[in-house]
């Protein structure tokens, strides 16, 4: 980053700068000296306040910055431009950064920012809407950051008053050390390493918060287990329940009617009693219609068939004795070859 030319409007002790320091290949260091309240600080300041911004809080922060000169003006406004030069992809571009601070209505700072690259702009203020501001935000400060980081600039933007502060108290290997980190990208990695230490912090956190609920989520499953058989035992005997409510209903509806416990019980006993009764005088007709039944059989199927059993015999017996007694008697025939009867 080389820079060329710096503008400085109701700075501080700056009314109006317009300061060229642009150099000759020849010719490439500037000195600026001074007397002590003369600027050289401010100068260093308005380009730091170029690059990075005011930090501009209140109205009367505004005022302790804005130029004595100004407040005779009708418009109190504070400006800084600043013309640079930088590489990108190796190919010089040429820069030209104007940030303006002024009080809206309502007494508060505002800012408005715009730069210039090889006549591409980049432009935002208070006003900006917030998607759009964030963008070109974003892309005003990766263009700054390419050509000098803010965590550098502490080195290249002092004064020799603000050099012998930074070697005061031993401070040159602190300084020293700082640069090298900054230059040769170490505050990266040390910030790689302390976010892999947060990391590793919240994952450890987050295991164990893992662990918690795992051991929460066991102890419910556990207790969602008993509430489930606590649940069917309840419904079983809900349905027990039912069913005795069913089979006992006409008994309920008799009580529920205004009939005494006492007297629906001795009703149902008595009831229970007839079918008793009723049963033995079935037990006792069924029992004298068996045995009538079996009277009956023998009179009117036993001896019937015994009866014509025996005839049957009885005439097989008469009709063979009287074949046998015919057989047994003599012949009445004369015999006429024979003697006579007489003989």
């Amino acid at each position: 980053m080389i820079i060329k030319r710096i503008k400085a409007k109701n700075f501080k002790t700056y009314l109006n700068l317009d300061l060229d320091i642009s150099v000759e290949p020849d010719k490439p260091i500037i000195l600026i000296g001074g007397a002590n309240g003369g600027g050289k600080t401010t100068l260093f300041e308005a380009v730091y306040g170029a690059l990075y911004g005011l930090n501009i809080h209140s109205a009367g922060h505004f005022h302790e910055m804005l130029n004595a000169g100004a407040l005779a003006w009708e418009e109190k406004k504070i400006m800084l431009e600043l013309y640079f030069s930088g590489l990108v992809l190796n190919e010089e571009q040429q820069y030209v950064l104007t940030r303006q601070y002024v009080l809206n209505p309502s007494g508060l700072p505002v800012e408005s920012v715009k730069l210039n690259m090889n006549g591409t702009i980049f432009q935002y203020g208070t006003a900006t809407p917030p998607a759009q501001r964030a963008t070109q935000e974003a892309e005003v400060a990766k263009i700054i950051k390419a050509n000098l980081p803010q965590e550098l600039s502490r080195y290249f933007l002092f004064d020799a008053m603000e050099a012998g502060k930074l070697l005061k108290e031993d401070q040159l290997n602190r300084v020293i050390r700082e640069n090298i980190e900054n230059v040769m990208g170490f505050n990266k990695y040390m910030a790689l390493a302390k976010s892999a230490e947060n990391l590793h912090r919240a994952y450890t956190a987050q295991r164990l918060q893992v662990e918690n609920e795992k051991k929460e989520y066991l102890g419910l499953v556990a207790k969602r287990k008993a509430l489930e058989g606590e649940t069917e035992s309840l419904k079983i005997q809900l349905q027990d329940a039912l069913n005795y409510s069913v089979a006992n209903k006409e008994l309920y509806d008799a009580l529920k009617s205004g009939l005494g416990q006492e007297t629906t019980i001795k009703n149902k006993i008595d009831q229970l009693s007839e079918q008793i009764s009723n049963i033995n005088k079935k037990e006792l007709q069924y029992a004298e219609t068996v045995d009538t039944f079996i009277k009956e059989i023998e009179l009117n199927v036993i001896l019937p068939k015994l009866r014509e059993t025996l005839r049957s015999e009885i005439m097989l017996i008469l009709k063979e004795r009287r074949q046998r007694e015919q057989q047994e008697k003599p012949s009445s025939t004369p015999n006429r070859c024979g003697p006579s009867p007489n003989s």
